[in-house]
């Protein structure tokens, strides 16, 4: 029988919500139902775009295998663990293609879009909100990070999810409420461990809303809900980790080597770079007049937080305590992917400080002011969407792509011989192995060892100084001058005809 205390905290979770949604703008509703139709099919236009090398690596070595191995091998942290299981659902179920790799990072990206609305509905006001919405559905960044089959937007989801928890548990003792928190949570941290750097920041927010008595219930009561929240939540990591933990201990969680490599140099100015970076990207698409308007939002909200926010303190703030403790005692990784839950929070100030200095401005009735919040989100989807498109940002943004990976998988296949191997760089070549495996290739192509082959089929990217190193090695090792068969517009396939001089 269910405890009748967690029931009646679902009853009264579930009745709180509705009765927020019942009382919405319906304008508003419809409004955020079209950008987040809007940021699905922006997002939905990149679904198959060539494979990255982390996510191609992701698939062969970890999707694609029994989930016995996906959810128990850690040998590098590009196994985003939550991610992982998703992907292995879709693909069981749709088959083995780059969209639906591609689902559960597409899927949590366009959650976001009302995600982000019902947070700064909660921390300011409903226009704050749709303008937040309107940047979030068609920010660059985020449209790229929802078709990269990575955990990054499933991560931004969840804490704008757990932000919106932490507002309504300052103000209601509801054990469903703290239920949800601590499964995001631990999801979150099952997904990808850089989830620290969001809980972190919502830890800080709810410690320093209890000091300054920004809570309706007893600091007493709301001190030992925290407290329990953060130890189950610890709890229920290890319970997922175990797997891990008993296939191959602690170690390579806590010390693995890539890790180490990412912690940033006891020195503030290459963290402030990384921020900065985020920032710059969030606002890639962004017209320089409209990054200028929300900087002054930002500048104005963070100021006059007081009139403007329906909390003592900005979450901002508590991103920058945070920030400092971590930069204390340990350092912190520099990836700007890791900070990508930062940019709403930025959009959402900033957007609250617009909203002010529109109705310090603008002394008419709230209708009038409504209608002018509503075009404002409209004209920044649709700018932002246009300067997307047209400068082909997402196209251009990562060089690492081998734009002819699937190309050159198809133009082998129907030319290699049992006795044949394929190289290529370690950058090409878990983009080249996930093409091979969608068009029924065999990948021991890929691993052969050349001393026993008849012919070698060089696959390269043009300016990539991997392969031109691979191509002299394949040189110096008295194999016959490679001839050119295929060129690609990026890419070249080069045959070796006849084995290595030094074997015969």
């Amino acid at each position: 029988m269910a405890n009748p205390l967690s029931y009646l905290s679902f009853r009264e979770f579930k009745r709180s919500l509705f009765n927020a949604i019942k009382q919405e703008d319906k304008t508003y509703l419809f409004f955020l139902f079209i950008l987040t139709l809007w940021a699905l099919v922006v997002r939905a236009i990149y679904l198959s775009q060539p494979m990255r090398y982390d996510e191609a690596y992701t698939y062969i070595v970890f999707v694609a295998r029994p989930l016995s191995i996906g959810l128990s091998s850690y040998t590098v942290p590009n196994n985003h663990i939550f991610h992982t299981l998703l992907a292995h659902i879709f693909c069981s179920f749709l088959g083995n293609h780059p969209w639906v790799v591609r689902l559960p990072a597409f899927l949590a990206g366009v959650a976001m879009v009302p995600a982000s609305y019902l947070a700064m509905r909660l921390l300011y006001n409903k226009n704050a909100a749709i303008l937040t919405a309107a940047f979030v559905a068609s920010s660059e960044i985020f449209i790229e990070y929802s078709s990269n089959a990575r955990g990054y937007t499933i991560i931004c989801l969840f804490f704008l999810l757990i932000l919106s928890l932490a507002k309504y548990l300052k103000d209601h003792d509801n054990s469903f409420a703290w239920l949800l928190f601590i499964l995001l949570s631990s999801l979150g941290f099952y997904t990808v461990f850089a989830m620290s750097y969001p809980f972190g920041v919502i830890l800080i927010w709810l410690l320093l809303s209890a000091v300054l008595k920004d809570i309706k219930i007893s600091w007493g009561t709301f001190l030992k809900r925290l407290l329990a929240a953060i130890f189950l939540t610890v709890v229920l990591v290890f319970v997922f980790y175990s797997p891990v933990i008993m296939t191959s201990g602690i170690q390579p969680i806590v010390g693995n080597t890539y890790i180490k490599k990412f912690i940033a140099p006891e020195s503030l100015l290459p963290f402030l770079q990384s921020i900065n970076q985020i920032v710059e990207r969030g606002l890639l698409n962004v017209p320089g007049p409209l990054s200028l308007i929300l900087l002054s939002g930002f500048i104005v909200s963070v100021v006059a937080h007081k009139k403007i926010g329906t909390d003592k303190i900005s979450i901002f703030w508590a991103v920058v305590i945070w920030i400092g403790v971590l930069l204390s005692f340990h350092g912190m990784a520099l990836q700007e992917r890791f900070w990508l839950f930062v940019l709403p929070v930025y959009f959402g100030v900033g957007c609250a400080g617009i909203n002010y200095l529109l109705s310090f401005f603008n002394r008419k009735t709230s209708k009038d002011l409504t209608f002018v919040v509503l075009i404002l989100a409209a004209i920044i989807s649709v700018e932002l969407s246009y300067n997307l498109f047209s400068s082909r940002l997402i196209e251009r943004s990562d060089p690492g792509i081998f734009r002819e990976a699937e190309a050159s998988a198809c133009f082998l296949k129907n030319r290699l011989k049992p006795n044949d191997a394929v190289v290529t760089s370690w950058l090409i070549d878990p983009a080249l192995g996930y093409y091979f495996m969608l068009h029924h290739i065999p990948v021991g192509f890929l691993e052969k060892d050349l001393s026993t082959v008849d012919r070698i089929f060089l696959v390269v990217k043009d300016k990539e100084d991997a392969s031109d190193k691979l191509m002299r090695a394949v040189l110096r090792s008295n194999y016959p001058k490679p001839q050119l068969i295929k060129r690609f517009e990026s890419g070249r396939i080069y045959l070796i005809n006849g084995k290595n001089t030094r074997s015969n």
